[in-house]
């Protein structure tokens, strides 16, 4: 898809959002119809809702709260990165970096980390479809072998209105969670890459949990109704020096779930395609794709027609 940047797509969802491209300092990036604005400085430092994310001109803001969190073995805390020393911030087109340096609870040389935050918003191929890709670079500023437990928590409020929506891991082998709005069928799916531990439930309760205390993600599955979020834990230990890379993101799919997005990702491309080729052609249960009982050339057609289609 080709990338297209627009400043006026950007200008216009900071005001819908109804905040001062001045007190955001720049916390913004756009792709196509989307945009996804970062609030608070430093960023992430809003206890409660601190994302705003738009995936097309109607500006129905359908994140709450995005944030990433650690804990280290001595202090045994979890907290914020926003009580970290305020990052380097960058903003360009639809990618955003954020950069902290030598942080950490501990004096020089004690539990200290660097860490790179990357994050960036891909307007879907079809109309109302967003992808939002980060990558986290953490190394060990530490003199010692060091543990650290690092988290992320995704909270949506798809169509604005989270007291109807619904949360449960649907692929704990892809570490996937998967978040639908009642009222319309809008759909979001979350993926933690690698995470050791995760945890559904409220998003009050999930806040509360990796903003204080020592706790780690319990492992439910769900499903969880109502305000409702999804949180990753991965477990690091990293020689002094040593660099571990986390990768993840979400997808916001405004029309639903499409049958040919045969992976899941919230989109529909040609690893959809190859991927249901390649169980058509070994007569695998998942390409019985219109749930006749067999796998045969009427499933291909099926397939085909919503894969053309592009839903």
């Amino acid at each position: 898809m080709t990338h297209k940047y627009s400043r006026t797509r950007l200008a216009a969802a900071i005001g819908a959002a109804g905040l001062a491209s001045g007190v955001l300092a720049g916390g913004a990036i756009a792709d196509g119809d989307a945009a996804m604005i970062f609030q608070g400085i430093p960023p992430f430092s809003i206890t409660a809702g601190d994302a705003t994310l738009f995936t097309d001109a109607t500006f129905i803001d359908e994140a709450y709260k995005y944030s990433w969190h650690y804990r280290t073995a001595g202090n045994n805390t979890n907290r914020p990165f926003s009580s970290l020393d305020t990052p380097t911030e960058s903003y360009r087109e639809n990618e955003a970096t954020f950069v902290w340096t030598n942080a950490g609870p501990g004096p020089a040389g004690q539990e200290r980390f660097d860490a790179k935050l990357i994050v960036r918003l891909l307007d879907g191929p079809s109309p109302h479809q967003v992808r939002v890709e980060h990558t986290l670079e953490f190394k060990s500023h530490s003199d010692t072998t060091q543990t650290f437990q690092v988290f992320n928590l995704v909270d949506m409020d798809i169509e604005a209105t989270p007291t109807n929506d619904t949360v449960l891991i649907a692929d704990a082998a892809r570490v996937l969670a998967r978040h639908r709005d009642a009222a319309t069928n809008a759909i979001s799916e979350i993926v933690g890459t690698g995470a050791s531990r995760f945890e559904v439930g409220t998003g009050a309760s999930l806040r509360n949990k990796l903003n204080s205390g020592s706790a780690n993600l319990s492992n439910a599955v769900g499903p969880v109704n109502g305000d409702v979020g999804a949180a990753f834990q991965w477990t690091l230990t990293l020689a002094p020096g040593e660099t571990r890379i986390i990768r993840g993101g979400f997808t916001i799919n405004m029309n639903g779930p499409c049958p040919a997005d045969f992976n899941h990702d919230g989109f529909v491309n040609g690893d959809d395609f190859d991927l249901f080729a390649s169980a058509f052609e070994s007569g695998a249960s998942a390409a019985d794709f219109n749930r006749d009982g067999f796998v045969n050339g009427d499933d291909f057609d099926a397939f085909a027609s919503y894969f053309e289609g592009g839903c």
